[in-house]
C-alpha cells in the first residue's frame, strides 16, 4: 500500500502541474484514507517496535495533508505543486522509510 500511496502523490502532483485540480483532489482524498488506514493498523504494534520517529513523521504527514485541504478550501491552488512535491512527498518518504525499517525484523522472521 505504501508504494501505491507514493505513486498517488506523484500522480496528484502531475495533475496539479496540468491544472487538473479536481482530479488531484480526488487522488489526495484516497491518499489520506490510505495513510489513515496504515496509521490505524500500526497503532496496536507501535509500542512493540524499536525506538523510531514514526509518530512524529505521521504528525508531519497529516499536517501536510491538512494544509493541502486548506489550500483547496481557500482556492489557493497555485501553492499545491510546491506543497505536494516539497512537503507531502518528502514527509511521506521519510515516514515510509521509518515504517519499513521498524517492521523489517518482523517481516524477515
Amino acid at each position: 500500500m505504501l508504494d501505491s500511496i507514493e505513486e498517488g502523490i506523484l500522480y496528484s502532483k502531475k495533475q496539479v502541474q496540468e491544472l487538473k485540480y479536481e482530479e488531484a483532489k480526488e487522488i489526495l482524498e484516497d491518499i489520506t484514507l490510505g495513510i489513515i488506514s496504515i496509521k490505524d493498523a500500526m497503532q496496536p504494534i507501535l509500542q512493540h517496535l524499536s525506538k523510531n520517529n514514526i509518530l512524529e513523521l505521521e504528525t508531519k504527514l497529516l499536517n501536510n495533508l491538512n494544509k493541502i485541504i486548506s489550500i483547496y478550501k481557500y482556492r489557493k491552488e497555485v501553492e499545491l505543486e510546491k506543497l505536494i512535491g516539497e512537503g507531502l512527498l518528502i514527509t511521506f518518504n521519510h515516514w515510509k522509510e521509518a515504517l519499513e525499517k521498524a517492521l523489517l525484523p518482523y517481516i524477515v522472521s
